[in-house]
């Protein structure tokens, strides 16, 4: 005997006589009477985080101008930061190119970026830009 047979005996054991001749029939029947399943009980999806307001960043921008001549430009900080993407990078990679005394710039990196981390990394050695 198979599993669905045997599921079908057991769901029709100790019904009346006319369940038992439409066994699916009466099936549809409880399952149109019987009360919804109560909603489970789940963990209320946490709210989404605040969009935080877009800032001034403070970095010297994609232009070929530092100090008060440089382009003002704004981004959405993710956390506490006070200089958007770019910027950062341009920071870390005049950083390294100050500490290795070296000029190369990854293929990925635009004619802009490079402008701005030689023009920080000559700021950081004490050049004039």
């Amino acid at each position: 005997m198979n599993s669905d047979a045997k599921i079908l005996l057991l769901y029709v054991q100790g019904l009346p006589d006319s369940a038992t001749d439409h066994p699916l029939g009466e099936l549809a029947r409880k399952e149109e009477n019987s009360p919804p399943n109560p909603p489970s009980e789940l963990e209320p999806e946490p709210p989404p985080p605040p969009v935080r307001a877009l800032i001034v960043c403070t970095g010297t921008g994609t232009g070929t101008g530092t100090g008060t001549d440089a382009e003002e430009h704004l981004f959405r900080p993710l956390g506490d930061e006070t200089e958007c993407a770019e910027c950062r990078r341009a920071t870390a990679y005049a950083s390294w190119m100050v500490d290795t005394d070296t000029y190369d710039f990854p293929a990925d990196m635009t004619w802009r970026q490079r402008v701005v981390a030689v023009a920080k990394a000559d700021a950081l050695r004490g050049k004039p830009a």
